[in-house]
């Protein structure tokens, strides 16, 4: 089922290939740029096949999107961690910002 489609969280080597998959997307788009990658250089970087990279994603606009999203729920983790250690909503509120536009 492709990513677009589920949901759920991933586990498993189904999940490391999905992160490998992003990761390798994540490279190819800072050296070629997000308009010259394309599925197989992807699945190249990721050291898949091609019929593996279609099981996880139907197009790259998904692949664009799922690392949109863990790259953000990365972020978003981070900073509620962070706001954590600050007694104050002033400062929870005031240090959450600053590290999400850092």
């Amino acid at each position: 089922m492709p990513a677009s489609a589920a949901s759920e969280p991933l586990s498993g080597k189904r999940a490391r290939t999905r992160e490998q998959i992003l990761d390798a997307a994540v490279s190819c788009f800072a050296d070629t740029g997000i308009r010259q990658c394309n599925m197989i250089d992807i699945a190249e970087r990721a050291g898949i096949g091609r019929s593996t990279l279609y099981r996880h994603f139907a197009k790259i606009d998904d692949i664009i999107v799922a690392v949109i999203i863990r790259d953000l729920s990365e972020l978003f983790s981070r900073a509620g961690d962070m706001a954590a250690s600050f007694a104050g909503i002033e400062d929870k509120v005031v240090e959450s910002f600053v590290l999400i536009l850092r």
